[in-house]
């Protein structure tokens, strides 16, 4: 017994002339429909299509098994082309965020190089040597303000620009390899006469760096050096030879009275403190010289800075019956400066005008502010006994002291011309002296205004 399905539906049918006969089936459009919507996997739709037709479910089904079949195979492959999109993509978002890491690295690195580069030639430009720098394509790289005015030209962009002398071995440098080390004395013809020179250069990173030294002012320099050497030690030995003198006696004279032996003792801590400052004033020359000094530059009020000074030289100053004061001042005198180094200079003028004058006599400081240039100035002014004409231009020489002043007061000889390296060399200002013989001396400084103000009434 065949069993049939409880549930029919009725569909349209049309008939089909075939060999077998004439036989009624599912209309096509029908069937194409059914096709379309069981690719949707509508169950409902199915059912729909069927209804009022004779065709079982289980026919239908079998009708539709091609078209789900090839549905299935195409999400299939659909699915596996967008997974490999989505991996391709997925890739390109990595590799296009390692290059863009890549470039800003890059670029940091380019930052970096370029202002190694800029710091490089500013630290080349003030070097106080004459530096030239060339490539191999004969370009000069580099030519500071120093190598300028030495050779007395301008900033050029060829090597054969510069003085002959120069030109060659600095082109044949820049071919040499790597490392390659020249010295070589020359001579060459400028505006103001012939310069003897000294060229050394080396090869580093493929260009040649030359350093370019003017023989006359080395030898000047020795000379002076040999110099400093001996005042320095001939000022050094005046003190330490007193020093083992006092000791001596000491040692020696047990039969001394108390008060002998007091004043020895006294006399010996004074030369070892002129020995103490002695070489502070070297070494603090010597820093500044050297450019190893470096100033802390705040606002400074020198009127204020004035006072303090003479409130710490006061108990000198009342040991010799010298009046010491500070004249009044209408305007804020206001400077940029370091304010240690400033007062030390305001010490050591100060110091002198009471060790030259005579008791009785007084030392003014005065504060005043210079519009036109744009500083402020200080005096200090004394009644002593002056300043000898030719003695003016030596004044701030190192271990300089007039001849007829030794025997009125013990002194370094260093402390003008440590003054003139602070105010000059430290604070880019003036220092100078105006006296007359036997009408006393105003020594006075000046460092440029932070700003000038006047003071409400």
């Amino acid at each position: 017994m065949i069993l049939r399905p409880q549930t029919q539906i009725e569909c349209d049918r049309e008939e089909v002339v075939t060999g077998d006969g004439v036989k009624s089936c599912p209309s096509a459009k029908r069937i194409l429909a059914l096709q379309c919507c069981a690719l949707f996997g509508s169950a409902a739709v199915v059912a729909w299509l069927f209804r009022g037709e004779t065709a079982t479910l289980a026919t239908a089904s079998l009708m539709l098994a091609p078209t789900l079949l090839v549905a299935f195979a195409c999400v299939v492959v659909f699915a596996r082309r967008e997974s490999r999109a989505q991996h391709s993509f997925a890739a390109l978002q990595i590799e296009n965020e390692e290059r863009v890491r890549d470039a800003a690295a890059h670029e940091r690195s380019c930052r970096a190089a370029e202002v190694a580069a800029g710091r490089f030639r500013a630290l080349l430009e003030q070097l106080p040597n004459a530096v030239v720098v060339v490539d191999p394509s004969d370009e000069v790289v580099i030519l500071n303000a120093a190598a300028q005015d030495l050779l007395q030209c301008d900033r050029v962009t060829r090597v054969h620009a510069l003085p002959q002398g120069v030109a060659s071995i600095m082109a044949a440098s820049a071919r040499a390899p790597e490392g390659t080390r020249r010295s070589r004395e020359i001579s060459i013809r400028t505006e103001v006469g012939t310069l003897a020179l000294r060229v050394e250069s080396v090869v580093r990173d493929g260009v040649a760096i030359g350093v370019i030294v003017d023989l006359a002012a080395e030898k000047d320099a020795e000379r002076r050096m040999g110099e400093f050497v001996a005042k320095a030690s001939h000022e050094l030995r005046t003190p330490l030879t007193s020093l083992r003198a006092y000791a001596e006696m000491l040692v020696d004279g047990d039969s001394l009275p108390e008060e002998e032996r007091r004043r020895l003792s006294e006399t010996m801590l004074a030369e070892s403190d002129r020995l103490s400052r002695m070489v502070d004033q070297m070494l603090s020359i010597s820093r500044i010289e050297s450019g190893i000094a470096r100033i802390e530059s705040v606002s400074v009020d020198l009127q204020v800075l004035a006072q303090e000074a003479v409130d710490a030289m006061r108990g000198e100053a009342m040991s010799r019956n010298i009046s010491l004061l500070v004249a009044p001042c209408a305007v804020s005198a206001t400077a940029a400066g370091d304010r240690d180094m400033l007062k030390q200079v305001l010490l050591n003028l100060v110091s002198n005008g009471i060790k030259y004058t005579p008791e009785g006599g007084s030392v003014t400081l005065t504060v005043d502010t210079d519009n036109l240039a744009r500083s402020v100035v200080v005096y200090v002014s004394d009644t002593g006994p002056g300043i000898p004409e030719d003695a003016k231009g030596r004044l701030f020489e190192k271990f300089y002291r007039v001849e007829n002043y030794r025997r009125l007061a013990k002194g370094t000889g260093l402390g003008l011309n440590l003054c003139r390296s602070v105010i000059e060399q430290l604070h880019g200002g003036h220092i100078g002296v105006e006296s007359s013989g036997g009408m006393g001396s105003r020594f006075w400084f000046s460092v440029p205004m932070e700003r000038v103000g006047r003071i409400a009434a």
